[in-house]
C-alpha cells in the first residue's frame, strides 16, 4: 500500500493555462480506477516495450515499469520506446452546466538512470482513444521519484459529458534518449479538470470544500480561508513557469495572509496541510 503523504520534489512546468478571467475555475481532481498497456499485451510484434504491471500505477498500488533499450535499436516489443500506457475511469461527476476549460495532470514518475527517459506522449483520451494535443516534456525524468505537472487548455468541443465518461482518461508514453537502457517507472496518475462558475478565480482540491482565497483577483495581498484550522501548514506560491517565488509554514491557523511577490499575472497557490490534505488556489495578480 502506497503512503499518501508523499513529499513532491518540485520539477514542475505548466503549459498555457487558463483562457478566461470571466468566471471562478473550480478544480475536481481524482485518480483512475483502470490502467492498460497498449497495443494489447499479446502483440508482440507491435513496435514499443511493455509495461509491466500497468494495474500497480492506480493510487493505491506500487509502480508500473518498462524496460527501455538504448537509443535508436527497436525491434518488437525490445525497444528504445514504449508503448503507450493508459489510464481511464476517473469517475468525475462535475454538474452537466459547468464549462470545461482545463486540465493539470500529475504523474509520479522516476527512471532507473539520470538523463536517459524523456515523455513521448503526454495526451488525454476521449471515448477511450487519444485526443487533443501531446503535452509531452522535454526534461528528463529523475532517478528518484518526482511528480511531475503537464497543464494546458481543452478544446472547445470538449464537453462535460466527455470527462465524465469512464472513456476519459490519460495515455502516457516515453523514450529512451541516450546511450544506456534504464527502466522508466510510473507510480501513479492525478487529474485535475478546471471548469467554469460564475465567481472570482479559485480552486478546490483534497482540502475542505470550504478552501477559497478572497481578494482574488488581488493586487498583492490575498488571504486564504482553510474551512477549519490546521496544526502545521506549508505554503508556496509558484508562477506559470512552476517556479516556486515563496514559501512559508505556519501552525495551527485556519486563515493565512500573504503576499505575491510578483509582477502582473496567474499565479498557483499550493497548501498542504499534512495528513493527505494538498489544496491548489489559481490566482490572478493585477
Amino acid at each position: 500500500m502506497k503512503d499518501r503523504n508523499f513529499i513532491i520534489l518540485h520539477s514542475t512546468i505548466f503549459f498555457c493555462l487558463s483562457n478566461s478571467n470571466a468566471f471562478a475555475q473550480i478544480s475536481s481532481s481524482t485518480y483512475p480506477d483502470s490502467a492498460y498497456s497498449s497495443p494489447s499485451d499479446a502483440c508482440l510484434s507491435c513496435p514499443g516495450t511493455l509495461w509491466q504491471n500497468p494495474e500497480n500505477a492506480l493510487h493505491t498500488q506500487d509502480y508500473a515499469s518498462t524496460f527501455l533499450q538504448d537509443s535508436g535499436f527497436c525491434f518488437q516489443d525490445n525497444c528504445c520506446f514504449s508503448r503507450e500506457l493508459r489510464f481511464s475511469n476517473f469517475g468525475f461527476n462535475i454538474p452537466g452546466d459547468m464549462g470545461i476549460d482545463s486540465f493539470t495532470v500529475e504523474i509520479a514518475r522516476e527512471s532507473t538512470e539520470a538523463n536517459t527517459v524523456i515523455d513521448s506522449v503526454v495526451q488525454l483520451m476521449i471515448n477511450y482513444a487519444p485526443a487533443g494535443d501531446n503535452y509531452a516534456g522535454t526534461d528528463f525524468w529523475e532517478s528518484s521519484q518526482t511528480v511531475f505537472y503537464h497543464s494546458g487548455n481543452v478544446f472547445p468541443y470538449w464537453f462535460v459529458n466527455d470527462v465524465n465518461d469512464p472513456g476519459f482518461g490519460l495515455t502516457l508514453r516515453v523514450k529512451n534518449a541516450a546511450n544506456d537502457t534504464a527502466t522508466a517507472k510510473v507510480e501513479y496518475v492525478r487529474i485535475t479538470v478546471w471548469y467554469q462558475i460564475p465567481e472570482g478565480i479559485f480552486s478546490r482540491t483534497s482540502i475542505s470544500p470550504a478552501f477559497n482565497v478572497s481578494s482574488n483577483p488581488a493586487t498583492s495581498q490575498i488571504t486564504i480561508n482553510l474551512g477549519q484550522s490546521y496544526t502545521d501548514v506549508h505554503l508556496s506560491i509558484k508562477n506559470i513557469m512552476g517556479q516556486t517565488i515563496s514559501a512559508e509554514d505556519f501552525r495551527n491557523t485556519a486563515s493565512i495572509i500573504t503576499e505575491i511577490k510578483g509582477a502582473a499575472g496567474l499565479y498557483f497557490v499550493e497548501i498542504d496541510a499534512g495528513n493527505g490534505k494538498v489544496g491548489v488556489v489559481k490566482v490572478v495578480k493585477e
